[in-house]
């Protein structure tokens, strides 16, 4: 596995093996030590290489910025398992924005009605989800209706679902009646099933409508552009991080895969060090309330975190507007050291 980081004085690329272990480290001088910046292919190998670099190494390489795009870091706190609540809980607020966007809900802006959305889930949501079969007929009541109101899905429906709503049946419950789904890496995207019967949607239409640009893309650039001309098969995603060993520690740490402590242990121990996140509001593969929870966690300093938000999806930047506007953000990041 290797992550590419790059920064206007220097790019350096990082080799893991088969165990984590760093096998080559290759990079053009930076200026100073203090351009080191790291742009995240994946979140969780973001994380791990940090620890690599900084933590549980004698590699002793500094870092001093790091770049999260559409991230998930806390992996168990999302899993949709059942027995997990926090999942209800990270998700919400995306199901909200998701329901303005589609007209099954009404407030003045996104913005608005996704902070009321989080505070509803982390406070009288997240309670009456610990009460469990133990919540009052009257509490649940009164729960019920605002679940519906931030979901758009009707009380019936909620009430059917014990007050849990997974993703996969929200893709294709918000809009049953208009005989659509939506897309789980951007939720703004719609399909149409087979039928309009079903507990979830038959393909992700975020996914399907926008992957053959990237397939275009890439082969207009290498042999455009590059010059290179070969018969490997590219795909734009495939399955190969299924064979992936994802352990990282003892019996408590592989039950619970959370590589958030890394980036918390990294800010502690180096001042110099700071976070860019970038989400998506209409993001469900990675939801940006999840990662919230995630960098809220004691022990990760939050005058060093950065958050940034924009009106699209996973892929943030197949949107014009958020393109234009990712690209300025990170610029600033990186340029205000």
């Amino acid at each position: 596995m290797s992550v590419a980081t790059a920064t206007p004085a220097m790019i350096t690329t990082v080799s893991l093996g088969a165990t984590g272990k760093i096998e080559s480290l290759n990079a053009t001088p930076p200026t100073t030590a203090r351009n080191h910046q790291l742009p995240a292919a994946s979140s969780m190998c973001s994380a791990a290489v940090v620890n690599q670099l900084e933590g549980s190494t004698y590699n002793d390489v500094g870092l001093n910025g790091i770049i999260l795009i559409s991230t998930v870091l806390d992996f168990a706190a999302g899993a949709d398992t059942p027995g997990n609540e926090l999942s209800y809980i990270t998700n919400l607020p995306s199901m909200a924005a998701t329901a303005l966007y589609h007209g099954k809900a009404s407030a003045p802006s996104v913005q608005q009605f996704v902070e009321e959305a989080r505070q509803f889930a982390i406070g009288p949501y997240a309670l009456a989800l610990l009460k469990g079969q133990k919540l009052p007929p009257e509490e649940r009541a009164n729960i019920r209706a605002q679940l519906s109101r931030f979901t758009g899905l009707s009380e019936a429906f909620l009430d059917r679902a014990d007050l849990r709503v997974t993703p996969d049946r929200f893709y294709k419950e918000l809009l049953r009646d208009r005989g659509l789904t939506i897309g789980r890496l951007d939720s703004r995207y719609t399909g149409q099933d087979y039928d309009s019967a079903g507990e979830s949607p038959d393909n992700d239409p975020s996914f399907y409508g926008i992957d053959a640009g990237y397939t275009a893309a890439i082969n207009s650039w290498a042999r455009g552009t590059l010059g290179f001309v070969s018969d490997r098969e590219y795909q734009s995603i495939s399955g190969i991080g299924r064979d992936w060993d994802w352990r990282i520690g003892g019996r408590d740490s592989n039950a619970y895969l959370n590589v958030t402590p890394y980036l918390g242990q990294a800010l502690r121990e180096n001042r110099g060090m700071r976070i860019f996140v970038a989400q998506g509001y209409y993001d469900f593969a990675t939801p940006f309330f999840a990662a919230e929870y995630a960098l809220s966690r004691t022990g990760i300093p939050q005058d060093r975190v950065q958050f940034h938000y924009y009106d699209a999806g996973h892929m943030m930047y197949v949107r014009d507007e958020d393109r234009a506007k990712l690209s300025r953000d990170i610029r600033e990041f990186i340029r205000s050291r």
